[in-house]
Parts: C-alpha cells; sequence; structure tokens
C-alpha cells in the first residue's frame, strides 16, 4: 500500500476480464483512487469513462504481465509498452464500464467526513 490507497477495480465482461486475469490478487485491479479519471476514445469515436492504473503500486512481475497482454491486445511493442509503464506521467486506462468498484478505508473516510 502506497500513499495508503488501496482502490481497486473488477472487471465482469469476460472479454475484458480475461486479459486481467491472474496478474492481481482475485482479480482486483489496483486504480489511483476510486474517481473517474477522465474521458478518452478508444474506438475513435465513442468517448468512454476511465480509471486509470495504478501502475505505481504494480510489481515488475505484475507490470511485465500487463506489458506482455496489452502488446499481444494491441499490437505494440513489448519494449514499448515496458518503457510506457515506467513512464511517472504515464496515464493507463481501465474502462470504467461493467466494472466492481472498491473504494479503500482512506478514500471512504475521505468521502465521509
Amino acid at each position: 500500500m502506497i500513499n495508503g490507497c488501496e482502490c481497486s477495480v473488477k472487471i465482469h465482461d469476460k472479454q475484458r476480464s480475461k486479459r486481467w486475469e491472474g496478474i492481481f490478487k482475485d482479480d482486483w485491479i489496483p486504480v489511483a483512487g476510486p474517481a473517474i479519471r477522465g474521458f478518452s476514445e478508444f474506438d475513435g469515436e465513442t468517448s468512454q469513462p476511465y480509471h486509470a492504473l495504478a501502475v505505481y503500486r504494480m510489481t515488475q512481475s505484475e507490470k511485465l504481465m500487463v506489458a506482455q497482454r496489452t502488446s499481444e491486445y494491441f499490437g505494440i511493442s513489448l519494449d514499448k509498452m515496458i518503457d510506457d509503464l515506467e513512464k511517472p506521467n504515464m496515464i493507463f486506462p481501465i474502462i470504467a464500464d461493467d466494472i466492481m468498484t472498491f473504494i479503500c478505508p482512506l478514500h471512504t473516510r475521505m468521502l465521509t467526513t
């Protein structure tokens, strides 16, 4: 736990969840807080809300698995994906559709005070 945040999401869509299967404990993907980070066009037409993957909370082996699966799925070179995940300002979007969000105790306290 870095900065006290343990927020995460679990994808329910079978096709999308397969890309994340077995990377993180119980397939809960770490995100940078519970809030939607922005909207992005993923298919060139539809703007979709997304959470930001909390890369700073990932181990090196988790980063490598995410890089491998992402490079295969999107046809991006593995080296580029690994480099991108190491960039401090890189935002790796997790589409906020058909997901369950876990709001950690830190953010729960912030929401209730």
